[in-house]
């Protein structure tokens, strides 16, 4: 077996594990990985340094496609700072925490234990925040051949600092509501799992947040 083929059979493992435990990765052990996939303990910590690791190179792939899709709207939309457009990026992170339960709760958890202001959430607050920033207006500047290049990267900045405060509630909104899926229904009466609730309770709450 190559070592490109090792290490792809150790983050196949370890995948396999996460979504066994529903994305519960405190359980999952370097020890376990080796043994599921065949491999010695050693060669799967040559390959990567420590189970954090592992786990995110793991579940990146797949919480990079939220990331992509705020790249692809943002091109197809001529201004996507609309209450519309937000409701429509909004519905699309949670259907997708829920299409990937498993590596979206193991993105939780991990977030929960790095806490370096760069997880996934705190990522997905600045897409929301950018993607809400009046587009017009920051083209207009952008283009402005007169304006510095810092001027023009703060002026970026103020623009989206002036939103993301709107883009943390909307994402810890998202979140809290989809680690609480299963007894939502008990609390205000939505089954994220409908998927038509699913986009009432998203478009309610940003219409409200906004």
């Amino acid at each position: 077996m190559s070592a490109l083929e090792t290490k792809e059979k150790i983050l196949d493992t370890t995948l396999a594990l996460i979504k066994e435990r529903n994305g519960d990765t405190v359980g999952v052990t370097i020890r376990m990985i080796a043994d599921r996939a065949g491999i010695g303990v050693g060669l799967t910590n040559h390959y990567f340094k420590s189970k954090e690791i592992l786990i995110e190179e793991c579940i990146a792939p797949v919480m990079e496609e939220v990331f992509d899709n705020f790249k692809t709207s943002d091109g197809e939309e001529g201004r996507v700072g609309s209450i519309e457009a937000t409701k429509r990026e909004a519905r699309f992170v949670m259907h997708f925490m829920l299409e990937n339960e498993a590596v979206a709760r193991a993105a939780i958890q991990s977030n929960a234990a790095s806490g370096n202001g760069e997880d996934y959430f705190s990522r997905l607050t600045d897409a929301f925040a950018y993607s809400m920033a009046d587009k017009a207006e920051l083209e207009a500047m952008l283009n402005n051949d007169r304006i510095s290049e810092k001027m023009k990267q703060q002026f970026r900045e103020h623009c989206v600092s002036e939103q993301r405060r709107k883009a943390f509630m909307i994402t810890s909104s998202i979140r809290e509501a989809f680690i609480r899926k299963d007894t939502l229904p008990g609390i205000i009466g939505i089954d994220l799992n409908d998927s038509e609730q699913c986009d009432e309770y998203i478009d309610e709450m940003v219409e409200m947040l906004l």
